[in-house]
């Protein structure tokens, strides 16, 4: 069994960020209709897909001065992500602790304690979690189908926070994004179904062409932000937010996108009000059946949870 797990958490919302010309997002119109997700995948074929660690911009704390903001951020280097083994691992090894084993949002399965997992436990979570980023950021031979980069934030000392990119279809009859495994097979299976001269032609061809001349119109191509993670020695420092709009201007300036979209839950004020307040997303669709990951410390394993969802 493939370690894919559906990532859509409880109470989680959709949002939408238009980029503008400059390269700011912008807030769309009411009337725009550009990405929406109305219920989760099939827990078997989704993958690990979440963007709401951010608590480091939390409300009721008065936002920084320029001048204090500004010095948070000295020595803080944003990159992405070789993708070789050792950077994926450092990336999985991040997540597990910073993510699943300690986040504001309480990942543990109800009455869990993480300080009783052991570390060949843990190891084989961090196993999981590494199989999964290799999945979508790590190297291959040759070029893939969709485009994906990890970026990491940086200091002297060490990891303070990753975020992914990833490029996925959208369905606009059904109003979901389509798993990237899903997204891979559709546009591979689009070019095999041609004859041999019609194959060749679209050999190099990038995948917006492939979706735009081949695949049914009711298929986008979309840009999604997911995987934001930050440690509790970044919060406070404008990490997140620096992370997400590294993502836009990678989005938009190398990869042509204009609009970008993400998961977070509902019940996360600190993670909406940076997307909403502070980034320009806005909220556009709904999800009243998701299925949930959770980190099961008892049983050493990730478990699914039916929880009511916005998307």
């Amino acid at each position: 069994h493939r370690p894919y797990f559906t990532m859509t958490f409880s109470r989680t919302v959709t949002f939408l960020a238009l980029l503008g010309a400059a390269g700011a997002f912008v807030v769309p119109s009411p009337s725009s209709r550009l990405l929406t997700c109305s219920r989760s995948e099939s827990a078997t074929e989704a993958r690990m897909f979440f963007a709401d660690d951010a608590t480091e911009e939390k409300a009721p704390s008065p936002a920084p001065s320029s001048t204090v903001a500004a010095e948070a951020n000295t020595g803080i280097k944003v990159v992405p992500s070789s993708g070789d083994a050792s950077s994926i691992r450092q990336a999985a090894t991040f997540m597990v602790e910073y993510f699943w084993l300690s986040s504001p949002q309480n990942l543990l399965a109800a009455g869990d304690d993480p300080s009783s997992l052991s570390d060949a436990a843990k190891a084989k979570f961090i196993d999981e979690q590494d199989n999964d980023l290799t999945e979508t950021y790590g190297e291959i031979m040759g070029k893939r189908t969709l485009d994906s980069c990890l970026l990491t934030a940086e200091d002297d000392g060490g990891l303070l926070g990753l975020v992914g990119i990833e490029s996925r279809l959208y369905n606009k009859n059904t109003d979901q994004i389509v798993t990237a495994e899903k997204s891979q097979a559709l546009l591979k299976n689009a070019v095999a179904s041609l004859g041999p001269k019609q194959r060749r032609q679209y050999k190099d061809s990038s995948a917006s062409e492939v979706v735009s001349e081949l695949l049914p119109p009711e298929l986008e191509l979309v840009c999604t932000l997911s995987n934001l993670s930050v440690s509790p020695r970044s919060r406070r420092r404008g990490v997140a937010m620096r992370l997400c709009q590294e993502a836009e201007k990678l989005a938009k300036e190398e990869w042509n996108f204009d609009s970008m979209c993400l998961l977070v839950e509902k019940e996360n004020e600190a993670a909406k009000s940076l997307y909403e307040t502070k980034l320009g997303y806005e909220l556009i669709a709904s999800n009243s059946v998701a299925t949930g990951l959770r980190v099961d410390i008892a049983n050493g394993s990730f478990v699914e949870q039916q929880h009511e969802t916005l998307t």
